[in-house]
């Protein structure tokens, strides 16, 4: 089980096995560099224990879900909620279903409580231990299956292609065929996201459908929204983007990752890689500290809406220019780093511009050799209908472009060449930021 907490540090929960017989569960935590910070062991003198998911809470407390066959002479079977402080120490242990051999899973409620499914059944807790109500449906739960509207409403996919709406009293209140077999189940405030296994579909709380689009196959797959009106998706190993407007902006390899999580600001994946486990983290937006406009002139929005909006457009009309050298656009973003160094470091960059024919450059400054290192050059921009132009540009050698005071400063530059264009064209970005893997 993969978790991330407040502050970018990363929990991973599994099952251990000894030599001598005498099994239980483990749960680490460790820094975003990969230091390890604390652990906390169960032991349940069990081969058949197994850790079957996990939260972390706003306050950084974790809450794991255990399923273990006693050893005490009983054998029976036990199911334990488990919430353990940002500090790893035991605080209260509840027992959801006991003597019965579960698979549960964790979820949170709209009010900030605590779901545990199993099977037809879910039980809800509050942070402090006391349970608050039991319901049982006529469909099969899992979390990843399973989001929750405004007033705890509950959409739940069994699996197959339809997706079944029920009131916080375990009233069914509609349904909706999709695409597929359905993969994730995902709400805000206002949408419902919906993945199936070739298709991704987005509707409103009252399952009026506003997007529907193809997606690459996967026979499994697993979704969490990452704040910024954007739903990530791991499916077959892959991440998948998906904006709030429906728009595919990203497909970018995580191998052999089977789990996803969101969180902190960054996008964390892990799978087993033979005896080990690896860890990917990607930084969801190292997002610019300043944005300077060099030449041209802000439009609509300003460079905020870059990483406040998942839909929102930073648009820029060139400035005047004193020769074919000078770009009618230009600007200078500067990011700050985290104190670790990355193994891959990159400027992620989606843009369109609104006529025919605008080009875009970017560079980003080597403190090593005080030089601009180009990472693209005159990059004919969409317009039109077209969608947004959704760039990952690597940065080779990339600790020798952070510098003082792990600064990163990049320059993004606009021109139109075309013999014939509509006057004034404008440049759009609708994204942009570091994406830093540790």
């Amino acid at each position: 089980m993969l978790a991330t907490d407040s502050e970018g540090n990363v929990l991973i929960t599994y099952r251990e096995y000894s030599s001598v017989y005498y099994h239980g569960v483990r749960t680490r935590k460790y820094s975003a560099s990969g230091i390890l910070l604390w652990e906390y062991r169960l032991h349940t003198k069990s081969h058949l224990s197994t850790s079957t998911d996990m939260l972390v809470g706003s306050d950084d407390s974790v809450y794991l879900a255990i399923n273990y066959l006693s050893a005490d002479g009983q054998y029976d079977w036990h199911t334990v909620l488990q919430k353990l402080g940002p500090d790893g120490s035991p605080r209260w242990q509840a027992d959801p279903f006991p003597y019965e051999e579960t698979i549960p899973k964790l979820d949170w409620d709209q009010s900030g409580n605590i779901v545990i499914y199993h099977v037809n059944n879910l039980e809800v807790y509050s942070v402090g231990g006391l349970p608050l109500r039991l319901l049982s449906l006529p469909i099969s739960l899992r979390s990843e299956r399973v989001a929750y509207g405004r007033s705890n409403e509950m959409f739940i996919s069994s699996g197959t292609n339809s997706v079944d709406r029920f009131s916080a009293e375990g009233e069914l209140l509609g349904s909706k065929t999709v695409g597929g077999p359905v993969l994730s189940v995902d709400a805000d405030a206002d949408q419902l996201y919906v993945t199936c296994n070739a298709s991704g579909h987005w509707f409103d709380l009252n399952f009026g459908e506003f997007w529907d689009s193809s997606l690459e196959s996967a026979p499994t797959g697993v979704s969490e929204l990452d704040g910024v009106g954007n739903l990530m998706s791991l499916r077959s190993q892959r991440l998948v983007r998906l904006k709030k407007s429906g728009l595919v902006s990203a497909y970018i390899d995580a191998q052999p990752s089977t789990a996803m999580t969101a969180g902190a600001g960054q996008i964390v994946a892990a799978g087993k890689d033979g005896t080990r486990i690896r860890v990917f983290s990607f930084r969801n937006g190292i997002d610019h500290d300043t944005a300077t406009l060099i030449r041209g002139r802000t439009t609509e929005n300003s460079h905020f809406a870059m990483m406040h909006s998942g839909d929102g457009y930073w648009s820029i009309a060139p400035g005047a220019v004193f020769s074919n050298q000078q770009a009618p656009i230009s600007m200078i973003l500067s990011h700050t780093a985290p104190p670790e160094n990355p193994q891959e470091m990159a400027v992620t960059l989606e843009s369109r511009g609104t006529a025919n024919g605008v080009k875009q450059s970017v560079e980003v400054y080597n403190f090593a050799n005080s030089t601009w290192t180009s990472l693209e050059s005159n990059v004919v921009l969409p317009f039109g209908g077209s969608p947004d132009r959704y760039a990952i540009l690597s940065i080779a050698n990339p600790t020798a472009h952070i510098g003082p005071g792990r600064k990163i400063r990049v320059r993004i530059e606009y021109r139109n060449d075309s013999p014939v264009f509509i006057w004034p064209w404008q440049a759009r970005i609708d994204r942009e930021f570091i994406r830093f893997v540790t």
